[in-house]
């Protein structure tokens, strides 16, 4: 071999040693960023309403990770938790979400009406007495549609205007039961 062919393989020896050396450290970055995967904003969306309770930053550093909903939901799932992303992680959607999401937290104002307003069970209510003395209704199976509606709808009633009985009769302990407490107590 003749000198000038040492020296370029040298120079190639010495040039592939250095960039090995001063590349360590950014190969494992650009390795970090090349294997994190693209998340979308629905992604993120549909871990949060699960879950509202865990951060942005990390449901996107864990889909980032694992490129999929199903993966971090059943991590979520048997954890309770994800991983905390760590200093240098940098998220890319979390300031977009975060206004959406506060945004769709707003929830329209509904009526809170009970289900005797809903129902219009103010009638049945003064007949109550009676529809608690009255024996259970056999419920039957009935070939007309309108029938089986309207049989539907008296064992819903008489659902609705039983779980109101049961819950006045326990107010009614409880009142009672208070009741006693004070008057042992000024006793």
């Amino acid at each position: 071999m003749n000198d000038g062919t040492l020296v370029i393989l040298g120079c190639l020896v010495l040039f592939f040693s250095l960039k090995w050396v001063f590349s360590g450290h950014r190969t494992a970055n650009t390795r970090r960023l090349r294997n994190r995967r693209n998340v979308s904003q629905n992604m993120i969306e549909i871990i949060h309403a699960m879950f509202p309770n865990i951060p942005i930053e990390s449901i996107e550093y864990d889909l980032g990770r694992t490129g999929s909903v199903e993966a971090t939901t059943e991590t979520l799932l048997t954890q309770g938790r994800l991983p905390t992303p760590p200093p240098s992680f940098v998220p890319h959607m979390s300031h977009q979400i975060s206004a959406r999401i506060s945004s769709l937290d707003k929830k329209p104002n509904f009526s809170h009406d009970d289900l005797i307003k809903r129902y219009d069970l103010y009638s049945r209510i003064k007949a109550e007495e009676e529809w608690s003395a009255r024996q259970e209704e056999v419920y039957k199976w009935y070939p007309d549609k309108e029938q089986r509606e309207a049989q539907l709808r008296r064992k819903r009633e008489a659902m609705i205007l039983n779980a109101r009985r049961c819950l006045k009769e326990k107010d009614k302990q409880a009142l009672n039961k208070d009741a006693l407490s004070n008057k042992n107590e000024i006793l």
